[in-house]
């Protein structure tokens, strides 16, 4: 299917973003893989890699690649992003510093407006690690880490897409947000036809949000100790008395896992629980 105009303006922006990741070609006695042909090579697009001057080839592999084996496009981006860091960190390599942070959070929503997401490339661990940072897991980040400058061009970005685009990215931009500030976000999750909202830990207490509004709070308390029943039976309790409906009940279960589940042990767990 041919790109549309925004789909190749886009492209060519992630061409230039990309371009001081690997080089177009390598010396003969280098490591020949460490170059744009290279990671198209790995993925078996060999063939997409047309040559000639170094930024219209890039976009012109990133146009075909979306274009004839769109399946094959993010992985191709990954490979670009491990060899270039692989490149970029390099004692012998003459192409100033390792790839930044902000290339990353760029290259991620130029990605987003083509309607993919790379979770490695969001991981929040990952862009600590870019910058040099690390934050133990289960603890809050120091906000003097936080670039907030990238957050709000971030945030401002969004005003640029479509509005139903604009959802999903803003989706991303907030389980990004909210992992900087270290409160692990819960993505969520897809039936078909339909997205159940995530969710995020508040010192230790798990959020419900409902299209994006807070609803109340997942009851936990000694969740893991004993039966998984157990467990089920106050998270599905948990979405009736906040959300006033059974209607998220089978939709829990179902992405919990039916077939791990034994709904007469669930109704005796409930009466148990409710009655004594």
């Amino acid at each position: 299917m041919p790109l549309t105009p925004n789909q190749s303006k886009t492209i060519n922006d992630m061409s230039e973003i990309l371009y001081n990741f690997l080089p177009g070609s390598r010396p003969p006695k280098s490591d020949q893989s460490l170059s744009f042909p290279g990671a198209a090579h790995d993925v078996g697009l060999h063939d997409y890699w047309w040559g000639g001057s170094k930024q219209p080839a890039i976009a012109g592999l990133l146009s075909r690649t979306y274009e004839h084996k769109r399946g094959k496009f993010c992985d191709l981006i990954i490979a670009i992003v491990n060899k270039g860091i692989i490149y970029r960190s390099s004692a012998r390599s003459s192409k100033k510093s390792p790839i930044t942070r902000q290339e990353i959070v760029a290259l991620n929503e130029l990605i987003a407006k083509l309607e993919f997401k790379i979770p490695q490339l969001w991981d929040s661990e990952f862009l600590r690690n870019l910058d040099g940072k690390t934050t133990p897991s289960g603890t809050t980040t120091n906000s003097s880490s936080i670039d907030y400058r990238a957050l709000l061009s971030g945030f401002i970005n969004l005003t640029k897409l479509d509005p139903q685009k604009r959802g999903y990215a803003f989706e991303i931009f907030l389980n990004n947000m909210i992992a900087e500030f270290g409160l692990n976000p819960r993505k969520s999750f897809r039936l078909i036809g339909e997205q159940i909202d995530g969710s995020f830990d508040l010192e230790g207490e798990h959020i419900i949000l409902n299209e994006w509004d807070f609803a109340g709070f997942i009851d936990l308390d000694n969740a893991g100790v004993g039966d998984k029943h157990v467990d089920v039976f106050w998270a599905t309790w948990s979405l009736f008395f906040n959300l006033h409906t059974h209607d998220y009940r089978d939709r829990f279960i179902d992405a919990y896992g039916r077939n791990k589940i034994d709904e007469s042990i669930l109704r005796i767990v409930g009466a148990v629980e409710v009655f004594g």
